[in-house]
């Protein structure tokens, strides 16, 4: 699925959270052996996801980015795709700004902060939300984005939460899920007037 090269950088960023994570924990203990089946093959699995909603000249928004999953093995892999990070924590993001930095990746923005609406004016067309703290807190903030048309990626297992009369949610089985290759439940949460 993934070149040499593109193989090369996600080691790179692998090895980065290894050297980090005495100061800066963007995985759990137990999940620094087996990142790559917990964290890589879990994140490209949205790949595809991602490329179909993200539309010319627009941005792709992940929540909580952490210690850079599910979006430096997508930017990776997806290296046209325009990416705002978003992540609370001073730490982590100062890890994904060296991660961006060592890996040489072009058009990612890292903003340090909370999530909120006020990044629908961007014209986001996707967002992503992996592993956030406050699912329901971070819910409120996207429910506007996807009105204004964007495509939720929802791995948080909030999905049940939402109005089907105003969105569509489509829960996803697909070979990752299938394999056990995907961790969480993804669903793909729209407008309904968008469909």
């Amino acid at each position: 699925m993934v070149s040499e090269k593109e193989e090369t950088l996600i080691a790179a960023h692998l090895r980065l959270i290894q050297e980090w994570h005495s100061v800066v924990a963007t995985v759990s203990e137990n999940d620094l052996k087996e990142m790559v089946r917990k964290h890589v093959i879990d994140a490209l699995s949205l790949a595809n996801y991602v490329k179909e909603s993200v539309k010319e000249k627009t941005l792709w928004v992940d929540i909580g980015s952490g210690g850079g999953f599910p979006v430096i093995p997508i930017k990776v892999a997806l290296p046209e795709l325009e990416v705002v990070c978003v992540e609370r924590s001073f730490k982590k993001t100062g890890f994904l700004r060296k991660v961006a930095g060592n890996l040489g990746l072009k058009g990612i923005e890292i903003i340090q902060g909370e999530f909120t609406s006020d990044l629908c004016r961007r014209n986001c067309n996707v967002i992503t939300a992996r592993a956030v703290e406050e699912p329901k807190k971070v819910m409120k903030h996207v429910k506007p984005c996807i009105q204004n048309g964007a495509t939720f990626l929802c791995q948080t297992g909030e999905a049940v939460c939402w109005d089907h009369h105003m969105f569509h949610v489509e829960h996803i089985v697909d070979r990752w899920t299938e394999t056990h290759l995907r961790r969480g439940r993804l669903s793909i949460i729209q407008n309904q007037d968008s469909n």
